[in-house]
């Protein structure tokens, strides 16, 4: 039976919804949108756990729950994982119902004009970041209580070894809190989903079937076939892409592979003239992948994109944007400013742009149209032997995430097409069993032992646990705490004692009449998500300066632990022509280096700079120059921050 819009008024929705929704084109309900209503309790204020695949109808799902609250005068909190899908949900959610008198708030890094009118819940519909939110309620746990709904969308972030923890955490605090706020979780489909519901105390929906076909495959590009496998029918047949090349049955290095994937790219971008978004795994892949595509292709000009960009300050991003629109492409990225990832996406989504290269900002939830996905199947991923950013493998989670902004209903009416990319038919053999016929990797423990300590300072700076046994109760009902750290409740007693000792002895932490408190620095470390380490030096620094010098700040910020993760490489050319610490130096007096136990073993290395020395020397020195007079363009020129070593 299908539920027309109208019908859902039996259901609870007020007339006034239900017209708006029909005024926006919505007439009956997707099949499992219709199993949601009618065989769960989410319209009755019951938690629920939706697995499906992209483009399945999972959002509207939660959208009927958040206007039955929002007509009842209760607030709504909408958590996402990228700052592309936070706008994305913002401009369509602001578009609709801001009209009904709703305030809709959208609270990511980029605008925190947003933060105080969201901890004082000067909203009614908030879209938040998850690591936003976990900040909000270290300063406001009291939030939730007036939430009368909390939706957490792609809940599979869970299992980014980065991020993961976060979710983890936040996703505790808000269902075991005492105010009790219905939850919907959105997830992609994941091999634990029975076990992922239990923990979270929802029903499960779980749907296995896309209302658009997706064929998923290996392209051959030896022999120009592409031989794939439905996604809801499970048949397997092939079909001819492009012409072949002769590549030897293997690819020699990224060039040989990014020749193979642009040139199917371009193929179907010019001659089938289907959209393409191709996925890589680095921002300075993104770049270059782009320009090459612009090089190789004669497509129209993005006319819109280019009128929209001269808006912008001239930098060396808006240079190259401008000249891959002016041949129909476009990268897509976290370096780019909200404005222009909103250009691109627009531009794209309507036509203009009919080839687009990305990183993962574009992988989760975002609504794009295009028959199209190329992936390249590597990723990048933190070691878990030296923490460093390492390639790995592409997940089957994220090559199914990605392969669903493929073929999206209301987008594409037949199939789309998500597509590896294998140079010889053993290649092509083996990708098929790896990605297409293998299994979703399990679920792992999203918390490490590392991660005890932040996660500890969260709970006491936020007040929800006063003691260690408070603290360890809630750990252990964490995702991370229900499938490992209950099985060896000893040794996870004893990590959690060494880590707030160590909290103690570093003063984030103090002992009061028994129980816990966060000390000042402690608070301001757990509400800005900043690392332990990163909060010690630099309060090592102050107080040891009673003036502070604004490149002093600059080289101190800059040899952090959380500075080290953005990357910014020193060339061989650089080091040839810049002497970044000899520069770094020269805007501070010997005095005030030797005044500071920081700054004297920064500039003072026993055995020498180190490449992660050089770097942070040139983040400094590039931010100096930054804030003060120099143009962006100049800087960026000066520095070569996109000359393809940055990712």
């Amino acid at each position: 039976m299908t539920i027309t819009i109208e019908q859902l008024i039996s259901h609870g929705i007020s007339e006034r919804v239900v017209a708006l929704w029909r005024q926006s084109g919505i007439e009956a309900l997707l099949p499992l949108q219709e199993e949601a209503v009618m065989r769960t309790g989410v319209l009755q204020n019951k938690s629920l756990i939706v697995f499906a695949p992209t483009s399945s109808g999972k959002t509207f799902i939660a959208e009927l729950a958040a206007l039955k609250h929002l007509e009842a005068n209760r607030k709504v909190i909408y958590l996402v994982p990228t700052k592309a899908l936070a706008e994305e949900k913002y401009r369509r959610f602001r578009r609709l119902y801001a009209p009904l008198g709703y305030r809709v708030l959208v609270a990511t890094r980029e605008r925190p004009d947003a933060d105080a009118p969201a901890m004082e819940g000067r909203f009614d519909l908030l879209i938040a970041v998850y690591e936003k939110m976990k900040s909000f309620l270290v300063q406001r746990p009291e939030m939730l209580s007036r939430a009368g709904l909390a939706v957490a969308d792609e809940v599979q972030m869970l299992g980014e070894p980065e991020r993961g923890g976060v979710a983890d955490l936040l996703l505790t605090k808000v269902t075991r809190s005492p105010y009790k706020p219905q939850f919907i979780g959105l997830s992609a489909v994941l091999g634990d989903a029975l076990r992922l519901a239990q923990w979270l105390g929802c029903d499960l929906l779980k749907e296995s079937r896309r209302p658009v076909e997706l064929r998923e495959g290996v392209f051959d590009a030896e022999d120009g076939e592409f031989y794939y496998k439905e996604f809801n029918s499970g048949v397997e047949s092939r079909e001819t892409l492009c012409p072949g090349a002769d590549n030897r049955g293997a690819f020699e290095d990224e060039e040989s592979y990014a020749a193979a994937a642009l040139g199917l790219a371009v193929y179907l971008a010019a001659e089938r003239g289907e959209q393409v978004l191709i996925f890589v795994p680095t921002r300075a892949m993104s770049r270059n992948w782009a320009q090459k595509a612009a090089a190789m292709t004669a497509l129209e000009p993005a006319e819109g994109a280019l009128e929209e960009l001269g808006k912008y300050e001239e930098t060396r991003e808006r240079g190259l944007l401008a000249s891959c629109f002016q041949k129909g492409t476009a990268f897509h990225n976290s370096d780019l400013t909200w404005g222009m990832r909103k250009l691109i996406e627009e531009q794209y989504n309507s036509g203009g742009i009919r080839l687009l290269v990305s990183t993962s900002t574009l992988g989760e939830g975002v609504n794009l149209t295009g028959r199209n996905v190329i992936h390249v199947p590597e990723m990048v991923a933190q070691d878990e032997w030296t923490g460093r950013l390492n390639f790995v493998p592409l997940s089957h989670a994220r090559f199914r995430n990605q392969g669903g902004r493929a073929g999206r209903f209301g987008r594409v009416s037949d199939f789309g097409r998500s597509i590896l990319v294998a140079a010889g038919r053993e290649q092509a053999e083996r990708l098929m069993r790896e990605y297409i016929h293998g299994e979703l990797e399990p679920l792992n423990p999203p918390m490490r032992e590392e991660d005890l300590g932040p996660a500890i300072l969260d709970l006491v700076a936020s007040r929800v646990c006063r003691g260690e046994e408070g603290a360890r109760a809630f750990l252990l009902q964490t995702y991370t705490g229900l499938v490992q750290w209950s099985g060896e409740p000893k040794s996870f007693e004893a990590a959690c004692a060494r880590e707030i000792e160590r909290l103690a002895q570093r003063h984030f932490l103090a002992r009061e009449e028994g129980g816990l408190f966060a000390t000042g620095i402690g608070a301001i470390t757990a509400a800005s998500g900043i690392r332990l380490g990163t909060a010690s030096l630099l309060l090592r620094w102050l107080r040891e300066v009673r003036d502070v010098f604004p490149f002093e700040a600059l080289i101190a910020a800059a040899f952090t632990p959380d500075a080290a993760e953005f990357s910014l490489p020193v060339s061989r050319r650089e080091r040839r022509e810049i002497n970044y610490p000899e520069t770094a130096r020269g805007h501070l007096s010997d005095e005030r280096i030797e005044k500071s136990s920081v700054l004297r073993e920064i500039f003072n290395r026993p055995g020498g700079y180190s490449d992660s020395d050089f770097s942070a020397f040139k983040k400094a020195v590039v931010l100096h120059e930054w804030i003060g007079a120099a143009e962006t363009l100049a800087i960026e020129g000066r520095y070569g921050w996109d000359d393809g070593e940055t990712c």
